[in-house]
């Protein structure tokens, strides 16, 4: 026997990692493949003392890191030559599988990381379309981008292992996101991620019963893309309940919907949006039964909102290129696989869910539950200061403004990725901040940007 497309050998199971990777780089070739544990290279059995429960590790180890789950896992021990190996097989067409949140395809035996365009092509084939205004030139240049998010991206990019790419200039990086035509002129992707001029406009509304009344709050929000996901995100956790818990010595808060849930659908909705009408808006609204999150244009494909919901329809991607920029960037764990995560998560925390269509938007509906609603539980009904405006919070010392001057009179050298680390903050929304801060002069920036460095000034 010899290694192929859709065989691979490992000697023990100290390489069961990069068996699985071998299974889902197979997978995306040819939607099955096999991985015998206690062979060499040259397919001769060098047999594997792994334990007698090596098995359940094995399927443990598939179902947990490959997305989606592959159609069937199986996991069988034998004998060849009288030494034990043991053969993994998976078979799925869901294509394509992600191994540790990363993707591969198979050639001449050995496990390739996809590239960008490549893993596009999967989605493009999966929907059978793609949306052509992604590609379209936007009429801006790369001179009208904001830089300095573009770079904070990218280094986001190659820490969280989406990009192998060293930093040289704004025009080479979104080149190598696919975001310039060819003529070296932004697209609308490239525009809509990281534009300037706020192409993109949200509402966010907030009313204490389940209809508008008078005594609501409307506001409007405009930014690009990844601005707009900052925005959304932080506006809805700031409107709904928390409770808080002791946890050892530490204090636990405890939203009535989970946040990472919040995020996945926050990051759908602008993957899926129909951006060719520039006069959509993105609907954001907390009500006392619920949370909705709108997008213009329907489910890509006719999907059925139902399966949707529920985390169970094909992966079908309207914006194939928009995604795959945040998924490189850290704002996606694997293309396709939210769903089926938010599902998860609301299911294990007794959350409801429910997703509608009027046939210009998009609507997924969160259940608030009404147990949070006591009045002994801490309701966060407002915006912080300093998360609500784009302006210095000197009145508030626990603001994030203030977090942001202590880490950098300790490391004047400390970047945006670090700081939305150690803050629990997005990126975007760090960024923001600090962008706010110099222009109240209270920070400034010394030397190039890619090497330089922070100094309070005020």
């Amino acid at each position: 026997m010899q290694e192929n497309e859709h065989l691979e050998f490992r000697k023990s199971l100290r390489e069961l990692k990069e068996g699985v990777i071998s299974l889902s780089a197979m997978l995306n070739m040819g939607h099955h493949g096999t991985v015998v544990f206690g062979m060499d290279e040259e397919g001769r059995a060098c047999g594997t003392e792994a334990p007698a429960f090596a098995g359940k590790v094995i399927l443990s180890e598939v179902r947990s890191s490959i997305r989606p789950l592959p159609l069937s896992v199986s996991v069988s021990d034998g004998e060849q030559e009288g030494r034990r190996i043991i053969t993994a097989v998976a078979e799925g067409d869901d294509t394509p599988y992600s191994a540790y949140g990363k993707y591969y395809t198979r050639g001449n035996g050995m496990d390739i990381p996809m590239g960008q365009e490549e893993l596009m092509d999967f989605f493009r084939e999966k929907d059978g379309r793609s949306s052509s205004w992604e590609k379209a030139p936007s009429g801006y240049g790369p001179e009208d981008i904001d830089g300095d998010l573009l770079l904070d991206c990218v280094r986001n990019a190659e820490s969280s292992g989406g990009m192998a790419y060293v930093y040289r200039n704004e025009s080479d990086a979104l080149r190598r996101l696919g975001l310039l035509t060819d003529d070296g002129r932004l697209s609308n992707a490239g525009w809509y991620l990281f534009g300037r001029g706020k192409p993109v406009t949200i509402r966010e509304e907030s009313f204490p019963t389940d209809s508008e009344t008078s005594d609501g709050c409307i506001s409007t929000f405009r930014g690009n893309i990844l601005e707009c996901i900052s925005e959304a995100y932080s506006w809805i956790l700031n409107h709904i309940t928390f409770k808080a818990r002791i946890a050892g010595l530490q204090r636990e808060e405890i939203p009535e919907i989970p946040k990472d849930a919040i995020r996945e659908i926050v990051v759908n909705s602008f993957v899926h949006a129909a951006y060719e009408d520039e006069g959509a808006c993105f609907r954001y609204s907390v009500r006392r039964s619920s949370v909705s999150i709108s997008n213009p244009g329907t489910l890509a494909g006719g999907a059925d909102t139902e399966r949707f919901a529920s985390g169970k329809t094909g992966r079908r991607i309207r914006n194939v290129l928009i995604a795959a920029v945040l998924w490189r960037c850290g704002y996606m764990d694997a293309l396709g696989k939210g769903l089926r995560r938010v599902a998860d998560l609301c299911s294990r925390s007794g959350t409801e869910y429910s997703s509608s269509s009027d046939g210009a938007s998009f609507t997924f509906i969160f259940r608030r539950k009404a147990g949070f609603l006591s009045k002994q539980l801490n309701d966060r009904k407002t915006h912080r200061p300093d998360d609500r405006n784009n302006s210095y919070s000197s009145g508030r010392k626990d603001s994030l403004d203030e977090k942001i001057l202590s880490l950098i009179r300790k490391n004047g050298r400390i970047t945006v990725p670090e700081i939305a680390a150690v803050t629990g903050r997005p990126v975007v929304t760090v960024y923001r901040h600090i962008r706010s801060l110099a222009d109240a002069r209270k920070v400034r920036r010394k030397g190039a940007r890619k090497n330089g460095s922070w100094e309070i000034t005020g």
